[in-house]
C-alpha cells in the first residue's frame, strides 16, 4: 500500500509540475495515470478495511501452515504419472 501511495504523489507531483511549466499534452496523460492510481487505493482500502478479506486470507494460510491437522501424504497417495 505504501508503494502506491508513494507512486501516486509522484504523479501528483508530476502533473502539478506539467502544469505549471505548460506542458499541456503531458497534463492531459497524466490525469489517467493519476486517476488509475487513486482508484486502485480506493479499491484496496475498501477491501482491507471495511470486509478484512485479505486479512482474513493471510491469516487462514497462516494458520494452516502451522497446525498441520491433516497429514496430507495419506490423503495424495502415491504420486502418479503424466
Amino acid at each position: 500500500m505504501k508503494k502506491w501511495l508513494a507512486v501516486e504523489l509522484s504523479l501528483l507531483t508530476l502533473l502539478i509540475g506539467s502544469k505549471l511549466l505548460g506542458y499541456t499534452l503531458l497534463t492531459e496523460w497524466l490525469w489517467f495515470f493519476v486517476f488509475a492510481t487513486f482508484l486502485r487505493i480506493v479499491v484496496a482500502l475498501l477491501l482491507t478495511k471495511q470486509t478484512r478479506y485479505t486479512s482474513f486470507l493471510r491469516y487462514s494460510v497462516q494458520f494452516s501452515s502451522k497446525d498441520n491437522l491433516v497429514n496430507t501424504s495419506e490423503l495424495l497417495g502415491k504420486p502418479k504419472g503424466i
